[in-house]
């Protein structure tokens, strides 16, 4: 079946990439020259039909060579986290901020690399065709029937009915159903022509036979309308760009496990949002200051949850790709998708991991046992995920072979981390009742804070404020120390920083679920405690004086209205002398003769 070769396509050239198997070096060299950590420049169709190369691998060459419209799509306020991380990555072009993501142009092949390599997006688009001018519903029909649906749908006899998701700023088509119905009218009346082409080349019973394969799943439609201008764009990953490590937990020890406890009905965060987080500290600039010092360095996430704070740091350390070739993506059952070339990509991609990891140890507590399960799962299907290449940096991690790998699944509850994991760097996870409790570890070594502390709902916060307190206290203990190099929070409210008490700045601040957070980094100084009270509470709130007191308050009181009444009788004298002058004048006036 189609797609099942696809996937297993996909695994052997991940196999192939990291040395897990053999495979033909010299396969898909002939289709021209790969995508590596820039922009290459792929050979012309014309210098592909020049060595022998067939018309439809010509084609393909030209279509890889094309630029594409690429969309990133990320959370609001993450869009220069996204831009910089594929500076890091080495894939430039021009690029194009817009609400909740980044577009850039360039070719097909680094759409593979992104999905594959980019650890802030959620989900990739890929353009179909220019923006046009929509005013009418015609005129999107239309534009929409001219599109090359053909490259990302397998048409059939049977009428297709994509998925269509429409968004829409200040258009004067502002009825979503019209939009669907003239997308969905296009897309069919393409079909159609397609169809009638096909017929005058394949005969009418093999067109119309049964096919055991599966239908291909159709790709998601995106109409973007802003100011009657339309953009159309199909989903090149799923809604939201999981994991690899995530579909290698076991369901019934992973995600649903602990759903009913506090901690899993706050705001989760996601791998996109932990992993700028990371991006953001500076944890591997930390680590090489820690390490040329001759020193360990502790990561420690007090709030660790489902550990995906840590599992980021860990990966990003590793140097492993947050997805995996193997999995079975969206882009892969496209009448387009080129399987050649997309091996060509995975070959070339490189795992380097930091060279200080064994002097870093990742700390994640919690005071659900529950939650610390999840974590424990989740780690334990990082292990299972993560890549083990025969050759490269991270060859010498995995020398225990089947025997390492059947280890790995064993937990040792004593020293809370898994036995014979051969990874330089030691992660422990720790169900710890008391906050305020500082771990052996984080008292030991040079200490970096990174946690994202609780907030969403009320039902999951009703003791947040003494959360705060406690972690606030945690700090200045640890801060006393001597050992404490940075503290980075993620918090949605106002009431941490007060409850805290610890003077914060803001390094990051996106939408998390449509909650805005503020990753917050501690500036070394204890927050001033200023009490301000209204008017109306200092009237209301009269100290009541003590007996000694309230003779002197009386007397003071006495006093006053003394002073009062003798002002008045100043005042009274002085009146009765401008009157009494005010009269002799008058009678000096009427008794002149």
């Amino acid at each position: 079946m189609r797609l099942m070769a696809d996937r297993a396509f996909a695994a052997a050239a991940f196999a192939f990439a990291f040395g897990l198997g053999a495979a033909d070096a010299s396969a898909g060299a002939g289709a021209g020259a790969g995508v590596g950590r820039g922009v290459e420049r792929a050979p012309s169709a014309r210098a592909a039909a020049a060595r022998g190369a067939n018309p439809r691998e010509a084609a393909s060459v030209e279509a890889a060579k094309r630029p594409r419209m690429l969309f990133l799509d990320t959370s609001p306020g993450l869009e220069a986290s996204l831009e910089r991380e594929l500076e890091t990555l080495g894939i430039f072009g021009r690029t194009m901020r817009y609400k909740g993501g980044v577009a850039i142009e360039a070719p097909e092949a680094i759409l593979w690399r992104i999905v594959l390599e980019s650890r802030v997006i959620e989900s990739v688009r890929l353009g179909v065709g220019k923006p046009f001018h929509s005013a009418f519903e015609s005129t999107l029909r239309n534009h929409a029937a001219g599109s090359h649906w053909a490259d990302f749908m397998w048409f059939g006899p049977e009428a297709v009915n994509p998925p269509i998701r429409i968004g829409l700023e200040k258009s004067r088509l502002f009825h979503t159903e019209v939009i669907r119905r003239a997308v969905s009218t296009g897309i069919e009346e393409l079909r159609e022509k397609f169809m009638k082409e096909k017929l005058q080349h394949v005969e009418d019973s093999q067109l119309y036979a049964k096919s055991d394969d599966p239908t291909p799943q159709l790709p998601t439609v995106h109409v973007q309308i802003k100011e009657d201008e339309c953009q159309l764009s199909v989903t090149a990953t799923d809604a939201q760009h999981r994991r690899a490590y995530l579909s290698m937990v076991d369901p019934e020890a992973g995600d649903d496990a602990g759903v009913d406890s506090p901690a899993s009905r706050a705001a989760p965060l996601g791998g996109a949002h932990a992993a700028a987080c990371v991006l953001r500290s500076s944890l591997p600039r930390h680590l090489e200051e820690v390490a040329y010092d001759g020193q360990q360095m502790t990561v420690w996430d007090p709030f660790c949850g489902r550990g995906t704070m840590l599992l980021e740091a860990l990966g990003i350390l590793l140097g492993v790709p947050p997805s995996s070739p193997a999995a079975s993506l969206p882009f892969m059952g496209w009448p387009s998708f080129d399987e050649r070339r997309f091996a060509e990509v995975v070959r070339k991609l490189r795992l380097t991991p930091h060279p200080d990891l064994a002097h870093l140890t990742l700390l994640g507590t919690s005071s659900d046992s529950e939650m610390v399960a999840v974590a424990r799962a989740h780690y334990a299907g990082f292990l299972n995920a993560m890549p083990r290449p025969r050759t490269g940096p991270l060859s010498m991690l995995w020398n225990g072979g089947d025997e390492c790998a059947a280890a790995e699944k064993e937990w040792n509850e004593d020293d809370d981390q898994i036995h014979d994991a051969r990874l330089p760097c030691k992660v422990l996870l720790r169900h710890a009742p008391l906050l305020t409790q500082i771990q052996p570890e984080a008292n030991q070594t040079q200490t970096v804070i990174l946690t994202n502390v609780p907030y969403g709902n009320k039902a999951s916060c009703m003791n947040s404020a003494r959360a705060y307190s406690q972690f606030g206290k945690l700090v200045k203990a640890r801060d006393k120390e001597k050992g404490l190099r940075a503290v980075y929070c993620l918090s949605a409210r106002e009431e941490f920083q007060r409850s805290s008490g610890l003077e914060w700045r803001t390094e990051l601040r996106f939408s998390n679920g449509g909650i805005w957070v503020d990753l917050l980094r501690w500036t070394g100084e204890r927050r001033k405690e200023v009490h301000t009270v209204s008017k109306k509470e200092r009237r209301r709130s009269r100290p009541v004086a003590a007996d000694d007191d309230a003779t002197d308050a009386a007397d003071a009181a006495d006093g006053a209205g003394a002073a009062a009444e003798a002002s008045d009788a100043s005042a009274g004298a002085a009146d009765h002398e401008v009157d009494s002058a005010k009269v002799s004048k008058k009678e000096r006036r009427r008794s002149r003769p």
